[in-house]
C-alpha cells in the first residue's frame, strides 16, 4: 500500500481530494497528469465554481470540460449564469431589478444557500421581509442559509423613512423561529444612509459609522452606535484667559493629536488668538494654505508658529503679511524651516501687484493712504474681490497700516541661511518690510545656491529703509549666475543710473528672468539706456517696468528707437515719469510686442490725438489679435479716433474699445463704426437724440460690434426705437431717459428670437443676444411698467418658445389690465416654469386671467402673487384652477389674504393636493381662527410631511385645533412651532394629541411661554415616543421641576439624539436632574444647556455623571457661572473619558488662566482613538 501511485487510488477517494482543490487547479493542471486522472475528473459531479475571479482562460476550460450536471455550487459577482441544478448561489453588488431577480432566482429552485448584496436608490420591495416571507417557501423551499446585506441612500426621503418599520416585517416566526435568521438595520445619521443586513454581518469589511441609529429584528429597540474617539474640538472664547492660560494651553497639548479646533476668541491675553492657529496647523492634516494677515502676531507669538511648523507635512502657503514680526520672529521661523520639505511660498508683505488669477481673494488690506489709490486701480482692472478673510469667526477687525512687517537686514540673514539648501521654496516675498542693503546681500547669496527660487519680491521698505545701488549690485551679480528666478521686484527702493547698469550688465547672461521691476526707483535717462542696450540682445525678459522713475520725454524717444527690432518684450511700463510721452511709448511696444490677446489700460493720461497716432501706427504693423484697449478719460476728438479706425480695417479677431469720456464727435463715431470692433464704450460722450439716431442707423448694417455702452448721454425715449437686433449686448443706463415708452420700442427688438436675456432693473438695461436661441429668463423687477409696457411685453411672449424663467416684482404698476396681457401671451407658452408677480398691484380680476393660465399649463412650477391686492373672488379663481393643475409645487399668496374667509378658501385648497410635501406658513400673522382652519385641512392630509408654524400668534385656542388635527394625521414627520404664544394649557393639549403619534421625528418648541407644567405635559410624549430624535425647547421658562419631568422621561427614551435646553432657567438643581438622564440613557448625542444658571453644584452633578456617560459627543455649556474650580473639574471628567466626548463648548463663562491649564492638561491625556 506504501508504493501505492495516486492515480492507482479509488475513485471515490480521489474525488474526496478534488474537494479541496480549485476547479481552475482540477482542470488546469491535475486533469493533465495522466489519462487516468482525465477520466476521473470527467466524472467528478461536485464542482464549486466562482465566476468573480476567473480569467477568460479558466471560463473555457469549464465550458469545454464541464457538464452543467456536474455544478453544485456558482458564486459570481458582475455576471449572471443560470445553473438549474445550482445550491449554492452569491452575487456581490446586484444591480438587478426586483422583477429580473425574481426570474433569476425562480431558476434556482434547489438553493440552500444564498448569499445577495445590494446597494439601491430607493427603497424597493428587496429590504421588504413581506416579500421574502412571500418568495422564499414559493420559489426556494430548500433554502437553510440566506444572508444579505442591502444599502440605500435616504437623503432624498427622510422625511417619510421610519428605521422602525424597515425591521417590523423580519419580527415574525418565519424569520426569528421557523429560520432563525436574525435580521439589523443601520441609519448613519450623518450620511442618511441606511443598511439592512442579516447577523453576524455577511461582509466584514463594513465599518460601523459614527452615530448611528441600529435596530434589530429580536428586540425592535433602538440603540446609538458611536466609534471611539477623543474630543476634537473645545471652545473657550469670551472667558479671562491671559498670555500665561495660552501658554499652559499650547505647553500641554503638544502630545495630543486629536484636538484640532481650539476657539480662544475674546480672550484677554495677546497669545491666544496664535495658540488657536498653532494648534490647528500641528494637527490639522487637511491643512494646506495658512492666511495669518493681520494678526497681531509679534516675535514672541512667532514662537508658537515656529514650534507648529516644525513636524508639519501638509502646508504650502503661508501668508504672514501685516503683522509686527521682527528679526527675532524671523530667527524663529527660520530654524523651523531649514528641515522643511513642502513649503512653496512664504509670504511677509502684502503683494498686490503681481496678481494672476482672474479672481483673487484677499484679507483685509493694511496700505498707507499714499498708497491706496494706486491699490485700488490695480485691483479693479485685475478683477479683484475683497472679502473678510474669516467669513465665518465673528471677531474685531484689527486693521493695521502697513501691510508688511519689521524684519530687517539680520532677520533676512536668518532666512536667507536656513533657505539655502531648500528644495520646495518657490516664492519669497519681504515686500514692507526693513531690508537694507546687507540683507540684500544674504539674499545674493541664496540666490546664487537655491535651487527653486522664482520669484523674489522686495519692494517698498519702511520709511528709512532701502535698497540702493550697492545693494543692487549684489543682486544683480547673483543673477548672472541663477538659472531659476523669474521674477524680481525692487519697485520703491532707491536705485539710481549705476544700478541700472548692474542690472544691464547682469542682462547680458541672465537666461531665466522674464520679470523685472524697478517701478519708483532713481533711474533717469541713463540708468534706462543700460538697461535698454541690454535688453536687446536678452531673449528672455518679457516685463520690465520703470514707471514712476525720472525718464524725460527723451529718453522715452530714444527708447522707441531702440525697440523698434526688439520681439521679446511684450511689457514695457513707463508710466509716472516725467515726460508725459512715456506712457503712451510703453502702451506702443506692449502692442507691437505681445503675442496673444492685449489688455492696456490707458485711462486718464492726457492723451490726445497725436499721441493717438503712435498708437494707430503699432496697431497697424502688427499681426492683429485680440486687444483690449482702454483709452477713457482722455482728451481724443475725431482726427484720433480715424486713426485708430484706420489701424483697425484689417483686424479680423474681437476687439474692445473703450472711448468713454472723450470728446469724440459723430464723424469719429462714423469711421468707428465701419471697423471690426466688437465691444465699443462711448458713454459721457456729447451724444444727443440725433446723434444717437445716427448711431442707431449706423448699427443696422453693422456686423461686428456684440455691444455698445452709451451711458449718460443726453439721449432720450425716441433712442431706444433704433436698437439694431443684432447686437448681442446694449447696456443704456443711469443718466438716460428711459421710461415706460421705451418698453414699447425694447419690445419691438425683443420678438427677435436672438434675445436670451433681457434685464431691466432699476437704473438697467441690459439685452444679450445669441444667434439661434430664444429667451430664457425675463426679469424686469424695480421699474416702472404700465399697461403700454405690459402689452408690448405680451407679444414677446408669444413669440418666444424657450421662456422659464419671468420675475416682473417690485416697485411696477402691474394691474389687471396688465396682468391680462401677460396671462393672454402665457396661453400659448409650453415651457415657462416660474413666474414671480410679487409687489405689484394686481386684483381679482387679474387673478382670473392667472387662473386661466393655471388650468391649461403642464410646467408651471411656482407662481408668486405675494403683496399685491387679490381678494376672496381671485383666490377662489385661483383655487378652482388649481384643482385640475397638476404640476404647481409652490403658490405665493403671502399679505393678500384680507379677512377669514380668505384663509379657509386657501386651506382648502390643501385638502385634495397630492403634490405638496412641504408646508412653511411662518412669519403669516396666523392666530387661532386661522390654525382652526389649518388644522381642519390637515386632519387627513396624507402628503405633508413638514410643517413650520413657527413665528405666528398661535395660542392655547389655536393649539387644541392642532392638537385634535394631530390625533387623526400620523404623516407629520417635523412640527416646527418656534416663537409662537404656547403657554402651558396649550403644551397639555398638544401633548394628548402627540402621545400616540407614531411618525413625529423633529419638534421644535423654542422661544415660546412653556413652564414647569408644559414640561411635565411634554414629558409623557418622549415616554412613549418610539421616533422622535430631535427636541428643541431652547428660550422658554423651564425650571428645576421641568428639567426634572424632561429628564426622568428620557432616561429610558430608546430613540431621542438631540436636546436643546438652552436659555431656561433651570440651575444647578434643574442639572443634577440631567446628570441623572446622562448617567442611564443610552442614545443622547448633543446636549445644550447654554445660559441656564449652572454654577459650582451643577457642573459638580454633571462631571459625575459624564464619567458613567458612554454616548455623548457635543456639550454646549456657554454663558454659565463656570469659574476656574468648576473648569477644573470638567477637566478631570475630559482627562477619563475614553468614548465619545467630541465638542465641548464653554463660551461666555468666567474661565480664566488656571482653569484653562486645567483643561489643557486633561486633554493631553484624552488621545483615544
Amino acid at each position: 500500500m506504501s508504493n501505492l501511485n495516486l492515480p492507482d487510488l479509488p475513485v471515490e477517494l480521489i474525488h474526496r481530494i478534488l474537494d479541496f482543490l480549485s476547479s481552475s487547479f482540477i482542470l488546469g493542471s491535475f486533469r493533465s497528469i495522466c489519462s487516468r486522472l482525465r477520466t476521473t475528473v470527467d466524472t467528478y459531479d461536485r464542482f464549486e465554481l466562482d465566476f468573480g475571479s476567473l480569467q477568460n482562460s479558466d471560463v473555457q476550460l469549464f465550458s469545454r470540460f464541464v457538464q452543467l450536471a456536474n455544478v453544485i455550487s456558482l458564486k459570481f459577482s458582475t455576471g449572471y449564469h443560470v445553473y438549474p441544478q445550482l445550491i449554492s448561489l452569491t452575487i456581490g453588488d446586484c444591480q438587478l431589478p426586483t422583477k429580473d431577480l425574481e426570474s433569476l432566482l425562480e431558476l434556482t429552485p434547489s438553493l440552500i444557500y444564498l448569499k445577495l448584496v445590494s446597494s439601491r436608490l430607493v427603497l424597493d420591495s428587496i429590504f421588504d421581509g413581506f416579500y421574502w416571507k412571500q418568495f422564499i417557501p414559493m420559489r426556494l423551499p430548500l433554502l437553510n442559509k440566506f444572508e444579505f446585506l442591502f444599502i440605500c441612500d435616504v437623503k432624498q426621503n427622510t422625511a417619510n423613512f421610519d428605521i422602525k418599520s424597515l425591521i417590523l416585517p423580519f419580527n415574525n416566526p418565519f424569520w426569528v423561529n421557523e429560520k432563525r435568521w436574525l435580521v439589523s438595520c443601520d441609519y448613519i445619521i450623518t450620511k442618511s444612509k441606511i443598511s439592512l443586513y442579516t447577523t453576524p454581518r455577511c461582509v466584514c469589511n463594513v465599518k460601523t459609522e459614527s452615530t448611528t441609529l441600529q435596530i434589530s429584528s429580536t428586540d425592535n429597540i433602538c440603540h446609538v452606535i458611536f466609534d471611539e474617539m477623543a474630543l476634537m474640538r473645545l471652545s473657550l472664547s469670551y472667558n479671562k484667559i491671559g498670555n500665561d492660560g495660552a501658554q499652559y494651553l499650547y505647553d500641554a497639548l503638544k502630545e495630543n493629536k486629536k484636538l484640532f479646533e481650539l476657539n480662544l476668541e475674546e480672550n484677554i491675553g495677546k497669545y491666544c488668538a496664535i495658540v488657536s492657529v498653532a494648534i490647528q496647523i500641528r494637527n490639522d492634516d487637511s491643512l494646506y494654505t495658512t492666511d495669518l494677515v493681520s494678526m497681531e502676531i509679534g516675535d514672541n507669538e512667532t514662537q508658537f508658529l515656529a514650534d507648529a511648523l516644525q513636524n508639519n507635512n501638509t502646508i504650502n502657503q503661508l501668508n504672514l503679511s501685516s503683522n509686527d514680526i521682527g528679526d527675532i520672529g524671523a530667527e524663529h521661523l527660520a530654524h523651523a524651516l531649514q528641515n522643511n520639505k513642502r513649503l512653496t511660498s512664504l509670504i511677509f508683505g502684502f503683494d498686490y501687484k503681481y496678481i494672476q488669477h482672474e479672481h483673487y481673494t484677499i484679507g483685509f488690506l493694511r496700505l498707507a493712504d499714499s498708497e491706496l489709490d494706486e491699490v485700488l486701480h490695480l485691483l479693479i482692472h485685475n478683477h479683484v474681490y475683497f472679502v473678510s478673510r474669516r467669513k465665518t469667526k465673528k471677531r474685531k477687525s484689527r486693521l493695521r497700516t502697513w501691510p508688511g512687517n519689521r524684519i530687517g537686514d539680520r532677520g533676512t540673514q536668518y532666512l536667507a541661511d536656513a533657505l539655502q539648501m531648500n528644495k520646495t521654496l518657490v516664492v519669497l516675498n519681504l515686500a514692507y518690510n526693513q531690508v537694507g542693503n546687507d540683507g540684500a546681500r544674504y539674499l545674493a547669496k541664496l540666490l546664487q545656491n537655491n535651487t527653486t527660487l522664482a520669484k523674489l519680491i522686495l519692494r517698498n521698505q519702511r520709511e528709512g529703509y532701502s535698497i540702493e545701488d550697492v545693494g543692487a549690485y549684489y543682486l544683480a551679480d547673483a543673477l548672472k549666475q541663477n538659472q531659476t528666478l523669474t521674477l524680481l521686484d525692487l519697485a520703491g527702493n532707491k536705485i539710481g543710473d549705476t544700478g541700472a547698469k548692474y542690472f544691464a550688465d547682469a542682462l547680458e547672461k541672465n537666461q531665466t528672468l522674464t520679470i523685472l521691476d524697478l517701478e519708483s526707483n532713481l533711474i533717469q535717462d541713463d540708468g534706462m539706456k543700460y538697461l535698454l542696450d541690454a535688453v536687446k540682445n536678452n531673449k528672455t525678459l518679457t516685463t520690465l517696468d520703470l514707471s514712476h522713475n525720472q525718464l524725460s520725454n527723451d529718453g522715452a524717444r530714444y527708447l522707441f528707437e531702440v525697440l523698434k527690432d526688439n520681439k521679446t518684450l511684450e511689457n514695457l511700463k513707463l508710466e509716472g515719469n516725467i515726460g508725459n510721452f512715456c506712457t503712451v511709448v510703453s502702451a506702443t511696444i506692449q502692442i507691437r510686442n505681445e503675442k496673444t490677446s492685449s489688455r492696456i489700460n490707458l485711462q486718464s493720461k492726457k492723451i490726445n490725438d497725436d499721441d493717438v497716432r503712435l498708437l494707430a501706427d503699432a496697431l497697424s504693423n502688427t499681426e492683429r489679435k485680440s486687444i483690449e484697449l482702454d483709452l477713457s478719460s482722455n482728451e481724443i476728438g475725431d482726427v484720433g479716433a480715424q486713426c485708430l479706425a484706420r489701424a483697425l480695417q484689417n483686424n479680423k479677431t474681437s476687439t474692445k474699445l473703450s472711448l468713454l469720456h472723450n470728446k469724440i464727435g459723430i464723424i469719429g463715431i462714423q469711421y468707428l463704426f465701419d471697423v471690426a470692433i466688437s465691444q465699443l464704450d462711448i458713454s459721457i460722450n456729447s451724444i444727443g437724440d440725433t446723434e444717437m439716431q445716427q448711431i442707431f442707423n449706423l448699427l443696422r448694417n453693422n456686423e461686428a460690434i456684440t455691444k455698445l455702452e452709451l451711458n449718460a448721454n443726453n439721449s432720450g425715449d425716441h433712442a431706444s426705437y433704433y436698437i439694431s437686433v443684432k447686437h448681442a449686448t446694449m447696456n443704456i443706463r443711469r443718466k438716460n431717459r428711459f421710461g415706460n415708452a421705451e418698453i414699447k420700442y425694447l419690445a419691438d427688438i425683443l420678438q427677435n428670437d436672438k434675445v436670451t436675456y433681457f434685464f431691466l432693473n432699476e437704473f438697467t438695461i441690459d439685452y444679450d443676444f445669441f444667434i439661434n436661441q430664444a429667451i430664457t429668463e425675463l426679469d424686469l423687477s424695480s421699474n416702472e411698467i404700465g399697461d403700454m409696457g405690459a402689452e408690448c411685453l405680451a407679444r414677446v411672449l408669444q413669440n418666444s418658445k424657450n421662456a422659464v424663467k419671468m420675475n416682473i416684482i417690485w416697485k411696477n404698476r402691474f394691474g389687471d389690465t396688465e396682468t391680462k396681457y401677460l396671462a393672454d401671451a402665457l396661453q400659448s407658452d409650453k415651457a415657462i416654469t416660474e413666474l414671480d408677480l410679487s409687489s405689484n398691484e394686481i386684483g381679482d380680476i387679474g387673478a382670473g386671467c392667472l387662473a386661466r393660465v393655471l388650468e391649461n399649463s403642464k410646467t408651471l412650477l411656482k407662481l408668486s402673487l405675494s403683496n399685491n391686492r387679490i381678494g376672496v373672488k381671485g383666490i377662489q379663481y385661483l383655487i378652482d384652477a388649481l384643482r385640475t393643475n397638476e404640476t404647481i409645487s409652490r403658490l405665493d399668496l403671502v399679505s393678500n389674504i384680507t379677512d377669514d374667509t380668505d384663509v379657509q378658501q386657501i386651506f382648502n385648497l390643501l385638502q385634495n393636493n397630492e403634490t405638496i410635501t412641504e408646508l412653511d406658513l411662518s412669519y403669516n400673522e396666523i392666530g387661532d381662527v386661522e390654525a382652526q382652519y389649518l388644522a381642519e385641512v390637515l386632519r387627513n392630509n396624507t402628503t405633508i410631511t413638514v410643517l413650520d408654524i413657527s413665528k405666528n400668534e398661535i395660542s392655547d385656542i389655536g393649539m387644541q385645533h392642532f392638537a385634535d388635527m394631530l390625533q387623526h394625521n400620523q404623516t407629520l414627520t417635523t412640527l416646527d412651532l418656534c416663537s409662537n404664544e404656547i403657554d402651558d394649557m396649550a403644551m397639555k393639549s398638544l401633548s394628548d394629541a402627540l402621545e400616540n403619534h407614531t411618525m413625529l421625528i423633529t419638534l421644535d418648541l423654542a422661544e415660546n411661554q412653556i413652564q414647569d407644567f408644559g414640561a411635565q405635559c411634554l414629558a409623557r410624549i418622549l415616554k412613549r415616543s418610539k421616533t422622535l430624535t430631535t427636541l428643541i425647547l431652547r428660550s422658554n421658562q423651564i425650571a428645576q421641576n421641568g428639567a426634572q419631568y424632561i429628564s426622568d422621561a428620557l432616561e429610558h427614551n430608546p430613540i431621542l439624539v438631540t436636546l436643546d435646553f438652552g436659555r431656561n432657567i433651570i440651575g444647578d438643581f434643574g442639572a443634577k436632574h440631567i446628570a441623572t438622564l446622562l448617567r442611564n440613557n443610552k442614545t443622547l448625542v448633543n446636549l445644550t444647556l447654554t445660559a441656564n444658571k449652572i454654577g459650582a453644584n451643577g457642573i459638580e452633578y454633571l462631571s459625575d455623571a459624564l464619567e458613567h456617560n458612554t454616548t455623548l459627543t457635543t456639550l454646549d455649556l456657554g454663558w454659565n457661572e463656570i469659574r476656574d474650580p468648576e473648569a477644573q473639574r470638567l477637566a478631570s471628567v475630559i482627562k477619563n473619558n475614553k468614548v465619545t466626548l467630541a465638542e465641548l463648548d464653554l463660551s461666555g463663562d468666567t474661565i480664566e488662566d488656571n482653569g484653562a491649564e486645567q483643561l489643557i492638561f486633561a486633554l493631553r491625556e484624552n488621545t483615544v482613538t
